[in-house]
């Protein structure tokens, strides 16, 4: 009895000790808003994140607020629900809504009697016709400088040279298509994106149809660009495509589940994405297996990918609506960080579903949770050199291949 009772006080003695142990990990956590956009980073390291408040954040890399804004919708009375935010070449940040609607917010050194520390000026937002509040505008960049806008049933093009908004040109597919994540801009200015109806589209420049490639089940993924032009994306059959840059099929592999969730590529060409059947999958440029690395989640934001070759990713709640949840629940949510090879160097538990992350050159790994902004650090040396290491392509989330 004497040695129970030592053996169980020793125990909620370990217990203890490891429950007050510091998160080493945790770099800094800031309180910001509910349901934050995927942050993104400008070059001088500045953060910048928009929520569903009509908060506008902009951090510095010591978790400080550099300066907030709260934005309005010319919907309501409310205030603007952000779904996603970019940032441009002349530094003006961009920012779609959950409303049809695209911001652009200029930078302060744009007027010369602007006082630094005060927030950037919005311009007057764009809005796609009588869109509701369930048609999300998301954003790419042309390298004209260009904004392409997928909303609902929609693509269309706004001239971003004045202080408010041009359109420039607008395409409509075949009726009973609708997008519900952004489009992507390949090397020659192609737009890329998919739809409901399980389609991938090619659209040129011009707003003219260049082809389309059908995978006959839904697409709820952003397509990702390689170095030769292919295009890749996972869509509702348990398919994963590679498409070559005229449409046509280059191969495609057979997962164990829905894919909906974007892709990412490593510097070796190496392809990354995460499936409904709760693992992360690394194929080939030939689409051939190397590994797969079980989690305890299956609605994965999309990976990044370091200079090192450690993938990082956690659990989205990028999950359809019309899509049962009720059978994977319930579960305990981590960020993982997988090696190279396909083995776990470490996890981290997070308290709700995360934003699609950005990596810092200093190894900072970010991303939104639970009102948060979270600032966690890694061993990696800043993004892989590869031609599409995370969501957006960049940490601008410019959406563009280079």
């Amino acid at each position: 009895m004497k040695k129970l009772f030592f053996l169980c006080l020793g125990f909620l003695l370990v217990l203890g000790s490891t429950s007050c142990q510091k998160d080493t990990r945790l770099k800094w956590r800031l309180k910001l808003g509910p349901s934050c956009t995927p942050p993104a980073m400008a070059e001088d390291g500045t953060i910048y994140v928009a929520c569903e408040n009509g908060g506008l954040y902009a951090v510095n890399s010591s978790g400080e607020i550099k300066w907030q804004d709260t934005i309005y919708s010319p919907h309501s009375y409310g205030c603007a629900k952000f779904t996603c935010v970019a940032i441009g070449a002349d530094s003006t940040i961009f920012a779609g809504t959950r409303d049809g609607c695209v911001y652009a917010i200029f930078p302060y050194k744009h007027y010369k009697t602007a006082d630094p520390q005060l927030p950037p000026q919005a311009g007057f937002p764009y809005c796609s016709y009588d869109t509701g509040e369930n048609e999300p505008a998301y954003l790419a960049f042309a390298d004209d400088g260009s904004v392409i806008v997928a909303c609902d049933y929609i693509i269309f093009s706004l001239d971003t040279s004045f202080y408010d908004f041009e359109l420039k040109w607008d395409y409509n597919p075949p009726a009973g298509n609708s997008f519900e994540t952004p489009p992507v801009t390949g090397t020659d200015g192609t737009i890329y994106l998919g739809s409901t109806y399980g389609k991938l589209y090619a659209v040129n420049p011009d707003s003219t149809l260049k082809w389309e490639f059908t995978t006959d089940a839904v697409i709820y993924a952003s397509p990702v660009i390689d170095a030769d032009g292919t295009i890749y994306i996972g869509s509702f059959n348990d398919y994963f495509y590679a498409v070559n840059p005229d449409g046509s099929l280059k191969w495609k592999f057979k997962a164990s589940g829905s894919i909906f969730s974007p892709a990412v590529i490593g510097e070796d060409g190496t392809i990354f994405f995460g499936c409904e059947d709760k693992h992360v999958y690394a194929l080939s440029k030939e689409g051939k297996l190397k590994w797969r690395y079980k989690t305890g989640i299956w609605d994965f934001t999309s990976p990044v990918v370091g200079a090192d070759g450690v993938i990082y990713i956690g659990p989205s709640g990028r999950w359809p609506f019309w899509k049962p949840l009720l059978k994977h629940m319930p579960r305990l949510q981590y960020v993982y960080a997988i090696n190279p090879d396909g083995s776990l160097r470490w996890k981290y538990k997070v308290r709700s579903n995360i934003s699609d992350p950005t990596l810092g050159a200093d190894g900072t790994l970010y991303f939104t949770c639970s009102k948060h902004l979270y600032a966690l650090q890694t061993a990696s040396p800043g993004l892989a050199l590869s031609p599409w290491p995370k969501f957006g392509a960049d940490n601008q989330n410019t959406s563009r291949a280079r």
